[in-house]
């Protein structure tokens, strides 16, 4: 049939008569058969019109149908100079005062104070995006609360928190969101700081310290828009190195015998990093650490909920909830094992980043 369709375009009598009678046929069996009949021109809905077709240079360009890249996931892939940005930056500075002068005669009594909050947090992650298999991170934190002590017959001023911290992790994909990884954390102080009324000195640089490495499997997930992360790293193969160099701290609070500068012990750890942004001005994170020795276990549960009220303007709420099962349950028996420090801080913020939104 197809031959005889070109032929009848040629003009050949011949053929033209053909594909008349097939055309005379054809229309017989669907004017006597209606029901063979599957599809036909006028159950057809009416088209719509087409539009105007646009011959400018843009337009052409639309319709060229060239490849398009998903970069809805992405992070930035080149800067203005056109340099790849290959580590992603993130800042976070903070800053809380408080004062309160009470006179003598106050009817409610009381005594004056001065306290101040600060926290510095700096975290560089690899560009997931220009390096799919790879993982790498690296976060510094410091954070100091110092409030003033009137009453205290020894000291003007107390630290109620200091915490230097350094974790690092790197990983190489193994499967969908598993990564085979290396883990590790340091974290010590750099100031004096001295129970109430009490000359004995509880802790300083280095007393304690803690360096912890661990190598394993990391599980990574990020959600659409980066408003839910969560990192959860299993090392069964784990190193843990304590230290307290100072000889006036006492080591028994630390598990370690008198004049012992370091103690070496090995087992596994988890940690567990969670962030949730459930409001454009409200964040919640989280991290879980937990280490055994498989004769002692202690972890770290830091939690922190955060009301960025303006650009500069922040309501942070910080708890911190350890267990250390070589605790001296004689220090504090109410508490035992368990150990809690909360802050609630109102002050400036501050927040840089090189990451998309």
């Amino acid at each position: 049939r197809t031959l005889s369709a070109r032929h009848c375009l040629s003009g050949s009598p011949r053929l033209s008569a053909c594909c008349d009678f097939e055309d005379d046929l054809m229309f017989r069996i669907m004017m006597e058969n209606p029901e063979y009949i599957d599809y036909a021109e006028w159950y057809l809905p009416t088209p719509p019109p087409l539009p105007g077709q646009d011959n400018s240079r843009m337009g052409i360009v639309r319709n060229l149908n060239m490849p398009q890249q998903n970069m809805q996931n992405s992070e930035n892939v080149v800067d203005a100079l056109g340099r790849r940005i290959n580590w992603l930056h993130t800042l976070n500075i903070s800053l809380q005062l408080s004062q309160a002068y009470i006179s003598d005669n106050w009817y409610q009594g009381g005594s004056d104070y001065l306290a101040f909050f600060g926290n510095f947090l700096w975290d560089v992650n690899l560009n997931e995006f220009l390096h799919p298999k790879l993982i790498y991170q690296s976060t510094l934190n410091y954070k100091l609360a110092i409030n003033s002590t009137s009453q205290d017959k020894y000291h003007k001023y107390a630290i109620s928190q200091e915490l230097f911290q350094y974790n690092t992790k790197f990983g190489y994909k193994a499967r969908h969101n598993w990564y085979y990884s290396v883990t590790a954390q340091f974290k010590t102080q750099f100031l004096n700081s001295y129970g109430q009324d009490s000359k004995v000195r509880k802790a300083s640089f280095l007393s304690p310290a803690t360096l912890n490495v661990g190598a394993g499997m990391t599980y990574n997930l990020e959600k659409k828009q980066k408003r839910l992360k969560l990192s959860i790293s299993i090392a069964p193969i784990s190193y843990n190195l304590k230290i307290c160099t100072d000889d006036l701290v006492d080591h028994a609070q630390f598990n370690m015998l008198p004049g012992q500068r370091t103690v070496n012990e090995y087992g596994s750890n988890t940690e567990i990093n969670f962030y949730w942004a459930f409001r454009n001005n409200i964040s919640y994170s989280t991290r879980l650490f937990l280490f055994t020795d498989y004769s002692h276990f202690n972890g770290d549960w830091e939690n922190t909920l955060n009301f960025q009220w303006t650009k500069l303007f922040s309501t942070q709420i910080y708890a911190y909830l350890r267990y250390d099962s070589a605790a001296d349950v004689n220090l504090a028996p109410k508490w035992k094992k368990w150990m809690l420090k909360e802050i609630l801080s109102v002050g400036l913020s501050y927040n840089f980043s090189t990451k998309t939104k």
